[in-house]
């Protein structure tokens, strides 16, 4: 009798699978999770389906998240998951601020020349809308409402 024990997922790869099922919620679901880390959302859910997801990709969602390869492995939550969510805020301001740059060049039609360019735009454009903030005392940020200054910034990518 053929043995087909070693197609089958362990216990303990199945519990990680749903912990990783459990970080695409957190993102927003797999078409979410895909795009932040430039996956397709089949390939996703085919992660998901198959209890096999390479390393890179659980540690990124892992970061994503505010999560610990820790926690990934055992469930248990740890102090270090509040370092690493504080490392998730940032990403995710700076993220935003980048997104709606890519708005801004579809909206205007035009683009940066070097990828450096749009990097560092996104860097001041968040200097700038921190400092308004703060100046503001205003509890959230929109960066839609800094066109003129990414306009300024799409004019002069000198």
């Amino acid at each position: 009798m053929e043995n087909n024990n070693q197609c089958l997922p362990s216990t303990f790869e199945l519990q990680v699978n749903v912990r990783v099922g459990e970080l695409i919620s957190l993102i927003g679901g797999a078409a979410e999770a895909g795009k932040l880390i430039g996956k397709t959302e089949t390939t996703i859910k085919n992660y998901l389906q198959n209890a096999n997801i390479p390393f890179v990709v659980a540690h990124t969602l892992c970061v994503l998240t505010g999560k610990s390869l820790n926690w990934l492995a055992t469930g248990q939550d740890l102090e270090a998951d509040q370092a690493n969510a504080d490392k998730v805020d940032n990403y995710k301001f700076l993220l935003d601020a980048m997104q709606t740059i890519d708005e801004w060049q579809i909206e205007l039609g035009k683009t940066f020349e070097h990828p450096a360019q749009k990097r560092d735009a996104a860097i001041a454009l968040c200097k700038f809308a921190l400092e308004d903030q703060l100046e503001s005392n205003c509890d959230e940020i929109d960066f839609g409402r800094y066109t003129t200054f990414i306009t300024k910034m799409l004019d002069h990518k000198d």
